[in-house]
């Protein structure tokens, strides 16, 4: 029987590798040749429906699958809440930034109002990843 933490690491790179071979795509649009435009809603892809996808490509079951994901989502928020900067090469890099207090407004009433300042979680999409999304036209 192998071991969570083995599964855990084939699940991780198997997730990298949806996202950078594009084994999983979240826009079905694309795969018949048309293009989104600005303003178009993309298709959401489920939870229940990524974790299948994540299942049938790795072997795992889904209950395996499902918990790899939520270990894998759970070790990168205490990581980058922590402070640490993860990447991952050919997806993109998890890390959180400040954000100094500033002045706001309301967009209903154009009232100034104060914003606090605060750690934002951030991602940044490799090169990899964006050339994926963006094919040549």
């Amino acid at each position: 029987q192998k071991s969570p933490y083995i599964k855990m690491l084939k699940f991780f790179v198997l997730l990298a590798l949806l996202f950078t071979a594009q084994a999983f795509t979240v826009t079905p649009l694309r795969r018949f040749g048309t293009q989104l435009h600005a303003g178009e809603k993309q298709e959401a892809v489920k939870k229940a429906d990524f974790v299948a996808a994540v299942a049938s490509k790795s072997g795992l079951s889904k209950s395996d699958a499902e918990s790899a994901l939520a270990a894998v989502i759970d070790t990168i928020t205490t990581e980058v809440s922590s402070g640490k900067k993860i990447s991952m090469l050919g997806f993109g890099t998890f890390k959180s930034t400040f954000r100094s207090a500033r002045t706001g407004r309301n967009p209903k009433t154009g009232e100034p109002l104060e914003i606090k300042a605060q750690w934002s979680p951030v991602f940044s999409a490799s090169k990899t990843f964006k050339e994926k999304c963006n094919p040549p036209q």
